[in-house]
Protein backbone atom coordinates (compact mmCIF):
# COMPACT_ATOMS: atom_id res chain seq x y z
CA UNK A 1 0.00 0.00 0.00
CA UNK A 2 3.08 2.55 0.60
CA UNK A 3 4.64 1.41 -2.56
CA UNK A 4 1.41 2.19 -4.71
CA UNK A 5 0.83 5.89 -2.15
CA UNK A 6 4.88 6.64 -2.99
CA UNK A 7 3.98 5.93 -7.00
CA UNK A 8 0.90 8.23 -6.73
CA UNK A 9 3.40 10.89 -5.33
CA UNK A 10 6.06 10.43 -7.28
CA UNK A 11 3.50 10.60 -10.77
CA UNK A 12 1.66 13.83 -9.53
CA UNK A 13 5.03 15.36 -8.73
CA UNK A 14 6.30 14.29 -12.62
CA UNK A 15 2.73 15.79 -13.57
CA UNK A 16 3.33 18.56 -12.10
CA UNK A 17 7.21 19.06 -13.42
CA UNK A 18 5.79 18.47 -16.96
CA UNK A 19 3.16 21.39 -15.96
CA UNK A 20 5.77 23.53 -15.27
CA UNK A 21 8.42 23.28 -17.62
CA UNK A 22 5.20 23.58 -20.62
CA UNK A 23 4.52 26.98 -18.67
CA UNK A 24 8.15 27.85 -19.57
CA UNK A 25 9.26 27.74 -15.82
CA UNK A 26 12.14 26.28 -14.41
CA UNK A 27 11.48 22.06 -13.34
CA UNK A 28 11.58 22.73 -9.66
CA UNK A 29 10.48 26.67 -9.42
CA UNK A 30 7.33 27.12 -7.48
CA UNK A 31 4.28 28.08 -9.37
CA UNK A 32 4.11 31.28 -10.18
CA UNK A 33 1.42 33.13 -8.33
CA UNK A 34 -1.38 34.08 -10.35
CA UNK A 35 -1.79 38.19 -10.54
CA UNK A 36 -5.03 40.01 -9.37
CA UNK A 37 -6.95 41.31 -12.58
CA UNK A 38 -7.29 44.84 -12.01
CA UNK A 39 -10.38 46.69 -12.97
CA UNK A 40 -9.85 49.66 -15.55
CA UNK A 41 -10.09 53.20 -13.97
CA UNK A 42 -10.76 56.31 -15.51
CA UNK A 43 -7.93 58.52 -15.63
CA UNK A 44 -8.25 62.49 -15.29
CA UNK A 45 -6.34 63.89 -17.61
CA UNK A 46 -4.13 66.57 -16.72
CA UNK A 47 -2.13 68.55 -19.08
CA UNK A 48 1.78 68.26 -18.77
CA UNK A 49 4.63 70.63 -19.90
CA UNK A 50 6.13 69.27 -22.98
CA UNK A 51 9.26 67.80 -22.27
CA UNK A 52 12.45 67.20 -24.27
CA UNK A 53 12.38 63.33 -25.69
CA UNK A 54 15.11 60.94 -23.77
CA UNK A 55 16.65 59.76 -26.85
CA UNK A 56 17.19 61.69 -30.46
CA UNK A 57 15.02 60.52 -33.00
CA UNK A 58 16.61 57.77 -35.65
CA UNK A 59 17.75 59.01 -38.56
CA UNK A 60 16.24 58.28 -41.28
CA UNK A 61 17.08 54.76 -43.21
CA UNK A 62 19.56 54.38 -45.89
CA UNK A 63 18.21 55.05 -49.14
CA UNK A 64 17.77 51.54 -51.08
CA UNK A 65 20.88 50.48 -53.07
CA UNK A 66 20.31 49.41 -56.74
CA UNK A 67 23.28 47.21 -58.42
CA UNK A 68 22.74 47.79 -61.97
CA UNK A 69 23.84 45.15 -64.90
CA UNK A 70 25.60 45.37 -67.77
CA UNK A 71 26.88 43.25 -70.99
CA UNK A 72 30.26 42.69 -71.37
CA UNK A 73 31.80 40.57 -74.66
CA UNK A 74 34.39 37.09 -74.07
CA UNK A 75 37.29 38.01 -76.36
CA UNK A 76 38.67 34.47 -76.80
CA UNK A 77 38.22 34.09 -80.88
CA UNK A 78 36.19 31.13 -80.33
CA UNK A 79 34.12 32.55 -78.21
CA UNK A 80 32.65 36.26 -78.61
CA UNK A 81 29.58 35.74 -76.36
CA UNK A 82 27.85 38.11 -74.28
CA UNK A 83 27.59 37.81 -70.53
CA UNK A 84 25.60 39.43 -67.53
CA UNK A 85 27.74 41.09 -65.01
CA UNK A 86 27.85 43.91 -62.26
CA UNK A 87 28.29 47.58 -63.85
CA UNK A 88 31.47 47.68 -61.60
CA UNK A 89 33.07 44.83 -63.51
CA UNK A 90 32.65 46.70 -67.17
CA UNK A 91 33.87 50.13 -64.97
CA UNK A 92 36.89 48.42 -63.84
CA UNK A 93 37.83 47.11 -67.32
CA UNK A 94 41.15 49.15 -69.09
CA UNK A 95 41.20 49.69 -72.27
CA UNK A 96 44.46 47.05 -72.50
CA UNK A 97 42.90 44.37 -70.42
CA UNK A 98 40.91 41.36 -71.39
CA UNK A 99 37.63 39.59 -70.06
CA UNK A 100 36.78 36.37 -70.91
CA UNK A 101 34.21 34.14 -69.36
CA UNK A 102 36.43 32.45 -66.67
CA UNK A 103 36.63 35.96 -65.42
CA UNK A 104 33.14 36.34 -64.57
CA UNK A 105 33.37 35.85 -60.37
CA UNK A 106 28.82 36.74 -60.00
CA UNK A 107 27.48 33.68 -61.71
CA UNK A 108 27.62 29.85 -60.70
CA UNK A 109 30.97 27.97 -61.47
CA UNK A 110 29.33 25.97 -64.10
CA UNK A 111 28.20 29.48 -66.30
CA UNK A 112 32.01 30.53 -66.19
CA UNK A 113 33.08 28.51 -69.23
CA UNK A 114 33.03 29.41 -72.87
CA UNK A 115 30.90 26.07 -73.97
CA UNK A 116 27.67 27.65 -71.48
CA UNK A 117 25.17 29.35 -74.09
CA UNK A 118 24.88 32.88 -73.94
CA UNK A 119 22.45 34.70 -72.47
CA UNK A 120 20.64 36.50 -75.51
CA UNK A 121 20.75 34.96 -79.06
CA UNK A 122 20.25 38.32 -81.31
CA UNK A 123 22.14 41.96 -80.69
CA UNK A 124 18.49 42.97 -80.84
CA UNK A 125 17.76 40.84 -77.47
CA UNK A 126 20.84 41.87 -75.83
CA UNK A 127 19.77 45.95 -76.51
CA UNK A 128 16.08 45.05 -75.65
CA UNK A 129 17.84 44.32 -72.10
CA UNK A 130 20.41 46.80 -71.62
CA UNK A 131 17.21 49.66 -72.31
CA UNK A 132 15.48 47.36 -69.55
CA UNK A 133 18.29 47.64 -67.38
CA UNK A 134 18.78 51.52 -68.01
CA UNK A 135 15.35 52.22 -67.34
CA UNK A 136 15.28 50.04 -64.09
CA UNK A 137 18.24 52.53 -62.86
CA UNK A 138 16.45 55.63 -63.64
CA UNK A 139 13.17 54.30 -62.03
CA UNK A 140 15.75 53.85 -58.55
CA UNK A 141 17.19 57.17 -59.13
CA UNK A 142 13.88 58.68 -58.85
CA UNK A 143 12.94 56.09 -56.25
CA UNK A 144 16.23 57.84 -54.39
CA UNK A 145 18.17 54.70 -54.38
CA UNK A 146 21.60 54.59 -54.06
CA UNK A 147 23.06 53.03 -57.84
CA UNK A 148 26.36 50.85 -56.89
CA UNK A 149 29.16 52.51 -58.87
CA UNK A 150 28.18 55.77 -58.13
CA UNK A 151 30.98 58.31 -56.02
CA UNK A 152 29.63 58.72 -52.64
CA UNK A 153 28.48 62.11 -52.38
CA UNK A 154 30.28 64.89 -50.35
CA UNK A 155 29.52 65.57 -46.56
CA UNK A 156 27.36 69.14 -46.18
CA UNK A 157 30.38 71.13 -43.63
CA UNK A 158 28.45 72.04 -40.83
CA UNK A 159 27.94 75.60 -39.62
Amino acid sequence: AERREARKRAKAAAERREARIAAGLPPDSPERPKKPEKKPEKKVKTEKPPTKPLHPPKPPPEPPLHKPLAAVRCEVASCGKWRRVPRTVLRELTPHARWVCAFNAHAPLETRKCEWPSEWTTDDERLAWLGEQDAAERDARAAGAKVEGDPEPEPEPEP
